[in-house]
């Protein structure tokens, strides 16, 4: 099983915001995931980079993380709450 770290993310626009994927259980083995950003109060190619791949665990490992670029624009964002 994986998660999220947080159920949400926030980055100013000149910071990548990482994510962290935490694996659950056991990890004895290794172990894949795949992932892709989908829009929110965000809007990807607007407000960010879209982003996928997949994440490899290895034995041992239980975390592991991606990047997702905002991209900085003139559009007033939102107070998130």
């Amino acid at each position: 099983t994986v998660q999220f770290s947080s159920a949400s993310f926030a980055t100013a626009e000149a910071d990548a915001a990482t994510i962290t994927v935490t694996r659950t259980g056991s990890t004895d083995g290794p172990a894949t995931v795949h992932y892709a950003t989908t829009n929110g109060t965000a809007v990807g190619g607007t407000h960010y980079t879209p982003a996928s791949g997949t994440l490899t665990f290895g034995p041992g490992e239980a975390t592991r993380t991606f990047a997702v670029v905002p991209i900085d624009n003139t559009v007033v964002n939102p107070t998130a709450r």
